[in-house]
């Protein structure tokens, strides 16, 4: 029986982003459920004769549309509405899936625009909505915002993480508050984190680890910070980069609490990773998929964005509530691996797949 081709088209994909729903869809596909399923991107032999990455698109699916059962794109953009009229008209069997890997700004970026400019990107938006044989979002409660604004509902697939066969719900949580992100960017809000942690007051012992890169002008910042907050300068730790997973992952098992004050996401892997590892998570109402991954007052707390004091708060709470918060490890665990492994979640995808290719199974 031919093996349905799938291409995941995504041509600024980079190596660390193979371990995201970028490189982890089309290998869960070819490994647990035989589709034919690769990654195509300019690291991974994607040509680019041209400087605009549209018409290394058109020419890539110039060449091989006809040999594609399933294109996946992401996000609702322009060069997907070019790239997907092209596709059809090449091939018009073939089947498109836009993953919209979208957060709040699908709509603030048009809601209350009239100009015609927003107007146009708002159409382009629901063109894209409705248009793909598939789109699916991230969260329940980011395809509640779109079906509210757009009238349009979609879909839910969540993003994902490997599940390790060594995860250890023996190991004790210690007192740490972990975050993982490219620190000191607008999105991550890093500063709100430093000054949560210190007015939160936690008793000694309690330590705050960032990991993951930080940005070169957050720097000046971060230092001024921990000298105006001298008797915090070894409670806050900074530990770069992980690029080992199973260090990262240890980082996840050692921590009690996890948080994330994002201002924006589309879903935030972290957040699942963190829980798999049984870690109490804190985020923000800006952050949609938190109503899915906290579904109640065990596995964390959703805070205002950009709100000191509410996190703060949350922080304190937290260190209160640490029997629970290591008693109720198991439970958290067991939700992520039942809701969020790649396996289930590529599981789902594929059971969408097959209603809409089923000549071809």
């Amino acid at each position: 029986m031919k093996k349905i081709r799938y291409i995941l088209f995504y041509p600024e994909a980079e190596p660390s982003s193979f371990v995201k729903d970028v490189g982890m869809i089309p290998a869960t596909l070819r490994k647990r459920y035989g589709y034919d399923a690769h990654l195509v991107c300019y690291e991974n032999g994607l040509k680019r004769p041209y400087r605009s990455t549209i018409l290394n698109g058109l020419r890539f699916l110039r060449e091989n549309a006809e040999s594609i059962d399933i294109l996946q794109l992401f996000h609702p953009i322009k060069r997907n509405v070019v790239w997907i009229l092209y596709f059809k008209k090449k091939h018009p069997d073939g089947t498109v899936y836009l993953k919209l890997d979208a957060d709040d700004r699908i709509i603030t970026s048009v809601k209350g625009k009239r100009d015609l400019f927003h107007s146009l990107k708002r159409k382009m938006i629901r063109w894209l909505l409705t248009s793909p044989d598939l789109v699916t979002v991230e969260s329940s409660e980011m395809s509640r915002r779109i079906e509210g604004y757009y009238g349009i509902r979609i879909p839910v697939l969540p993003n994902g993480f490997e599940l390790a066969q060594n995860a250890d719900d023996q190991v004790k949580k210690e007192k740490i508050v972990l975050t993982v992100a490219r620190n000191g960017t607008y999105q991550k809000a890093t500063e709100v984190l430093l000054e949560a942690f210190v007015n939160a007051d936690l008793q000694e012992g309690w330590k705050l680890r960032l990991v993951g890169s930080m940005e070169e002008s957050f720097v000046p910042r971060m230092n001024t910070f921990l000298k105006e907050h001298e008797a915090y300068a070894d409670r806050i730790e900074y530990a770069g980069e992980i690029q080992d997973r199973r260090m990262l992952y240890k980082e996840y098992e050692r921590a009690a609490v996890f948080a994330l004050p994002s201002r924006y996401e589309s879903f935030g892997i972290v957040l699942a990773e963190a829980l798999s590892r049984g870690c109490y998570l804190i985020t923000t109402d800006h952050v949609p998929s938190a109503y899915d991954l906290i579904p109640d007052e065990r596995f964390g707390e959703i805070v205002r964005t950009d709100c000191v004091q509410s996190l703060a708060k949350a922080l304190k709470k937290a260190e209160k509530d640490m029997k629970e918060i290591e008693s109720c490890k198991g439970l958290r665990m067991a939700y992520a691996g039942e809701r969020f492994a790649w396996d289930g979640v590529c599981g789902k995808l594929e059971e969408y797949l097959k209603c809409l290719t089923g000549r071809m199974n």
